[in-house]
């Protein structure tokens, strides 16, 4: 049985009844951001009171504004015009991610269907934040919630992100004949956060990222195309642990994807060209295989886990499909 967590001595325990010093930030733009279209929830509009303040049989944990901001930085908002659900991004105006991102969701890019980066919908300039612009994107869901569930899942996740990553050395993309499985109907992933990101530049110096590459450095220059390829080799390493041997016909390609040395990595191009050579002869079969764990658990555990995945599967491919929608 779970028990509550208890209070500990001497420490004040916040109730979540007032905002927290981040939060405030996003309440003082309150009107602003409703100027522009935009409405916050509940918690961060003029004269909040904790709902379960007002209704004493509400538990905080099932109000939803209850619910914290993750910091200063990002918080959702619904757009007035048609009720969606947007993703707020509040960063310096130096920041490369606010030119980056515009350049990548300029008219010439955005309707390209290998330009997986996630479209900043506007930028948003408060004149009582000078220092900082609000970038609007699309709400999306993260990687791995839920992971691939079959072998062609995997295979479409790779397609898409290498796709999206290559490029010739003139810097023209190659032409990609073959199309995923998004284009009737699925899943599109998306790159975020591009705050770290350069252009046009084929020597950086810099730490910072989420994968601590070995070349990394603050004085030093080092290719950031190769980085890329490291990072995201990285991430399909990350996606496949603990997954049975039929998801292991990627190890070659995460290896050399992952290297110490930038010179022993392929470029992007060539990490492409490997992965379709590596997935070109798998059959239907496979491909439509179940992704299992490498501890599948008891027999009888795996065999119904694969009857309910091929349920699922038969009923989703019955069901009508469109293209997906580009993101606005």
């Amino acid at each position: 049985m779970n028990k509550r967590p208890q209070p500990i001595p001497g420490v004040e325990q916040y109730d979540g009844t007032k905002l927290l010093p981040e939060e405030e930030i996003w309440a003082g733009r309150f009107e602003f951001l409703k100027s522009c279209g935009y409405l916050l929830r509940p918690r961060y509009r003029p004269g909040w009171v904790a709902s379960w303040i007002k209704e004493p049989g509400l538990l905080r944990i099932d109000a939803e504004d209850g619910v914290l901001a993750g910091g200063d930085i990002t918080l959702d908002a619904m757009r007035i015009s048609d009720g969606e659900t947007v993703f707020l991004k509040r960063v310096p105006t130096t920041s490369p991610e606010v030119e980056v991102g515009r350049f990548l969701s300029s008219d010439e890019l955005k309707n390209d269907r290998r330009n997986h980066s996630a479209p900043v919908l506007e930028v948003l300039e408060d004149k009582g934040d000078p220092e900082h612009v609000i970038l609007v994107l699309p709400m999306l869901r993260p990687v791995d919630m839920p992971p691939p569930a079959s072998i062609g899942e995997l295979v479409d996740f790779v397609h898409q992100t290498l796709e999206a990553l290559f490029s010739q050395p003139d810097g023209q993309p190659l032409k990609v004949e073959e199309p995923s499985r998004t284009a009737v109907g699925g899943v599109r992933y998306y790159f975020v956060d591009f705050g770290i990101s350069t252009r046009d530049q084929d020597k950086v110096v810099g730490v910072d990222g989420q994968e601590r590459a070995p070349e990394l450095s603050s004085d030093i220059p080092y290719d950031p195309y190769k980085l890329d390829v490291y990072g995201l080799g990285r991430a399909y390493k990350t996606l496949l642990e603990d997954r049975d041997i039929e998801a292991r016909f990627l190890d070659p390609l995460i290896e050399l994807m992952t290297k110490k040395s930038p010179g022993d990595r392929p470029s992007a191009a060539e990490a492409f060209q490997m992965f379709k050579t590596l997935s070109r002869e798998m059959s239907w079969m496979t491909l439509s295989r179940r992704l299992r764990s490498e501890s599948p658990g008891s027999l009888l555990a795996r065999t119904f886990r694969d009857i309910r995945y091929r349920m699922c599967e038969l009923w989703w491919a019955l069901k009508p499909k469109r293209p997906l929608p580009p993101l606005a």
